[in-house]
């Protein structure tokens, strides 16, 4: 029983300090933000802290694979169909209702001055999804997956960012439509 009380504290623990880190970065690079703000924000001590994390980075990372890990297991049980465009289309809506429900936290990891490395391996995450025709030489294939990807990337962060937004089925109907032609 105090191992799974412990679990939930620590689990806590590591959520509120994600939560402070996330409203920090609104403002500011992960890298300008320090372990003391850092703590004062998520209200812990900078022992507890430490006792989980070394650096901010740290925690950023912990995110980065949290919010990974949560894409592949949304999609995992999305695009079964044979219809393609059913497919993609209930794939993108398990994404993009997966991003709407963290809304915050993809805004910050789309943020211009926090890009690179985010995009990059979600980029990588996405490399098994085929939408290219077979004729396309491997070169091609890669411009093109990079095309669709960073367009796709762009326009989500740009649904995050209204306040009027589209439905989350609109949504994957036209990236599915503009994914498929």
């Amino acid at each position: 029983m105090a191992e799974k009380e412990e679990n939930r504290r620590v689990k806590y623990t590591k959520r509120v300090i994600k939560e402070a880190l996330i409203e920090l970065m609104a403002n500011r690079q992960v890298g300008e933000i320090s372990v003391k703000k850092l703590c004062e924000k998520a209200d812990v001590n900078r022992s507890t802290f430490y006792a989980h994390y070394g650096n901010p980075m740290d925690v950023m990372w912990e995110l980065e694979e949290e919010v990974f890990t949560d894409l592949q297991q949304s999609v995992a049980n999305h695009g079964q169909c044979q219809d393609k465009r059913a497919a993609l289309e209930s794939i993108m809506q398990a994404v993009l209702e997966y991003v709407q429900e963290r809304r915050q936290t993809f805004l910050v990891l789309f943020a211009q001055d926090n890009l690179g490395d985010f995009q990059d391996q979600l980029f990588v995450l996405t490399q098994g999804q085929k939408t290219h025709p077979k004729n396309m030489t491997k070169e091609q294939r890669d411009y093109q997956r990079r095309y669709v990807f960073y367009g796709n990337v762009a326009v989500i962060k740009r649904w995050l960012e209204k306040e009027d937004r589209e439905s989350v089925e609109e949504m994957a109907k036209l990236i599915a439509k503009w994914m498929l032609g």
